[in-house]
């Protein structure tokens, strides 16, 4: 089929409409008013061309075109139903210049609209058509076949039939060609949709253990408390959260807890009654949403959508960076708040590697670098603030990006002198001092060696409240999730005794 032949639809506007008149004259101007309301750019310089719908009463299907057109006027319609007679679906057909899609019902038009690549491909198993599609070249062959036939057909009667064998060899050449046209689109179809589930699966894998930043905890707690209540320690382990507070009332702040919707878990473990106001420890896990795509989307949207989200999750898994270079960029963060770290104390392990910062600053200073640490995605283990009279004092875990590798090549260690070697070690002057003298009544008893310790990973530290003078401090037994109320010792230390065991509670 010749390219050139087609009307080009991009300058041509196709309408279905219901014509009554008798004459093709009235028809035509009946045509013309109803268009004039359908046509948003005028009639002017236009023209109108009417054709019957195929099993329709009164449908016409109008096309309307620039008048230096040449006639006769091939339209694409024209083109796909020469070749699919009583069709119903819809048809794609492509060009060099446009694609068009036509709605069918058993041979009769009933939509014609232009429509782009990407949304041809949204379609459900359309045929598709184009100039140089073979069908067109068969049709043609077709028709030259059966006119010769039928010139001759009294005289080569035998060649007819023959010919007409040929004919439905070709027809059924031609339906296997669009069934196998349409099983590929399904099993595109189908490994586009196996190809998602498996990126489906692999975004929950990246994100099974994610936990919410400090941040987004913190302010989860401040939309419940709000100004209703004030805090005086703060301990997040992953998600869990334990907030040591006072108010005028606790169970309305518990309340607000329970309907939070990012919050489970919430419950009271204490509450005291002093000075009017209620003291108490609320304990209670963050929940976030997993960020998942619209459903409206296609599935080739949704695929979109997971690589990105995968490929985000996967580099910051895979990030490495020196630890030397990552405290050093953490202390500048600190800095940057106001902040000083009084002490960073490394925990190694073969699978990760913590650092154990314990930080002294306004809660301000603190707040703000959880904001920012969360902008950075630094991931924290766990975190302890405590507000005090005049500062607040911060401890918490960081855990390390793995390290690269060091692609330094060995080399031989250069040779300095003993006296070089010797003066890097730091040497302090002695003083002599007297002796200190003490009197009989400023000697010290020894303690008593407290019996061997252990530690325990099961007992955890959970806060503590001061009562008339007293801080007593909250531990919990994570075997059968007993809150255990246990003194401090003369020198800070927290010792909790089960089964003739004692063991040392690290806060």
């Amino acid at each position: 089929m010749n390219d050139k032949r087609l009307a080009d639809r991009t300058k041509c506007s196709v309408y279905i409409i219901s014509l009554a008149a008798g004459t093709t004259s009235r028809k035509q101007r009946e045509a013309s008013e109803k268009l004039r309301a359908l046509h948003p750019s005028g009639l002017e310089g236009k023209r109108i061309a009417l054709r019957k719908n195929k099993r329709t009463k009164d449908e016409y299907i109008c096309v309307v075109y620039p008048d230096y057109f040449e006639k006769p006027l091939f339209t694409t319609f024209l083109a796909a139903e020469s070749v699919k007679k009583n069709f119903s679906g819809t048809i794609v057909f492509k060009t060099k210049k446009f694609s068009e899609r036509m709605d069918f019902s058993n041979g009769s038009l009933k939509k014609s609209s232009l429509i782009s690549e990407e949304d041809s491909q949204k379609l459900a198993a359309p045929v598709v058509l184009s100039p140089e599609n073979s069908i067109f070249f068969q049709k043609k062959l077709l028709r030259s076949i059966v006119g010769i036939s039928l010139l001759i057909c009294t005289i080569m009667s035998a060649l007819y039939f023959h010919k007409l064998s040929s004919i439905h060899a070709e027809n059924a050449r031609i339906q296997k060609e669009v069934a196998e046209q349409k099983k590929k689109q399904l099993q595109a179809k189908a490994e586009k949709e196996k190809f998602l589930e498996g990126l489906v699966k692999n975004h929950a894998d990246l994100h099974k253990d994610s936990t919410a930043s400090p941040y987004e905890i913190t302010s989860i707690i401040y939309r419940n408390i709000h100004e209703n209540a004030k805090i005086k320690n703060l301990s997040i382990t992953g998600n869990d959260f334990v907030i040591e507070a006072e108010s005028k009332d606790g169970t309305a702040i518990l309340a607000s807890f329970e309907q939070d919707g990012n919050v489970t878990n919430a419950g009271l473990q204490h509450i005291f009654w002093e000075n009017g106001k209620d003291l108490f420890i609320l304990t209670g896990t963050a929940v976030l949403p997993n960020e998942e795509p619209s459903p409206a989307l296609s599935t080739e949207e949704k695929i979109k959508f997971y690589l990105e989200k995968n490929e985000e999750a996967a580099i910051r898994q895979n990030t490495t960076i020196s630890h030397s270079q990552y405290t050093d960029d953490l202390r500048k963060l600190l800095r940057k708040c106001s902040l000083e770290a009084s002490s960073i104390q490394n925990m190694y392990s073969n699978e990760e590697t913590q650092s154990e910062y314990t930080v002294r600053g306004s809660v301000q200073s603190f707040i703000n670098f959880l904001y920012q640490a969360k902008e950075k995605n630094i991931v924290f283990a766990n975190l302890r603030l405590q507000q005090q009279e005049h500062e607040a004092t911060a401890s918490f875990r960081i855990k390390l990006p793995p390290t690269g590798e060091n692609k330094n090549e060995p080399s031989q260690p250069p040779e300095f002198s003993p006296k070089e070697i010797a003066g890097t070690f730091a040497t302090e002057a002695r003083k002599k001092s007297p002796s200190p003298r003490i009197s009989a009544s400023e000697k010290t008893v020894p303690t008593e060696t407290k019996a061997e310790t252990k530690t325990a990973n099961f007992l955890t530290y959970i806060g503590q409240v001061k009562v008339n003078g007293m801080t007593t401090a909250y531990i919990k037994n994570n075997r059968n999730d007993e809150i255990i109320k246990v003194p401090y010792t003369s020198d800070g230390k927290l010792y909790v005794t089960i089964n003739s065991e004692t063991y040392e509670v690290k806060q």
